[in-house]
């Protein structure tokens, strides 16, 4: 009886994980966390000295971590070359001088301003996934709007900005393909 409970508990719970919502959660559940808890370079590239002292960005955990989080190749191509004006740039400044007050703005690497996938300098508390479409081409659209918890009144803050999330499923697992903030 109990190996029964249990393979239909497990049965149950692959399934939940097999949709295209669980894997956006997952995403930002990782994402947020790490804002709030680990080393940036969990998730953003962060400054470093090459061998020459110059200074280049270090991307490896950053994108172990979009792999692991089910992004597909094709995203994490397209995040990569979209800090590649900021590493040529970069490679021209000592990295000494990186440490020293230094506007990003003028290398191109405004990304250290704000956190990536949630558009702000403030963190949130999470999203709540409000609508699922289907897409041509085994696509889904799933949005989510972002909100904050506040605990002494036990409510929650939801704000007027919403992520976009392109899936694709590709060997019968969801992987996020893009990822759009809009205020819609």
């Amino acid at each position: 009886m109990k190996k029964i409970i249990v393979i239909m508990f497990v049965t149950l719970l692959s399934n939940c994980y097999d949709k295209p919502e669980s894997t956006v959660l997952e995403f930002y559940n990782w994402y947020l966390s790490a804002i709030g808890n680990q080393p940036s370079e969990e998730y953003e590239p962060i400054f470093k000295a090459d061998k020459n002292g110059m200074t280049t960005l270090d991307m490896e955990k950053y994108i172990k971590n979009l792999r692991k989080y089910n992004c597909s190749e094709n995203m994490i191509n397209r995040e990569i070359l979209t800090y590649q004006e900021c590493i040529k740039n970069l490679g021209k400044v000592k990295y000494e001088t990186l440490l020293s007050d230094f506007d990003y703005d003028e290398v191109e690497c405004s990304f250290v301003y704000s956190y990536r996938w949630i558009h702000t300098q403030e963190t949130i508390d999470g999203v709540k996934i409000i609508e699922v479409k289907e897409l041509p081409q085994r696509k889904k659209l799933i949005k989510g709007q972002f909100y904050n918890f506040d605990k002494e009144k036990k409510e929650y803050f939801y704000w007027d900005w919403y992520c976009q999330v392109i899936l694709i499923n590709e060997n019968n697992s969801w992987k996020i393909d893009e990822i759009n903030i809009t205020d819609k």
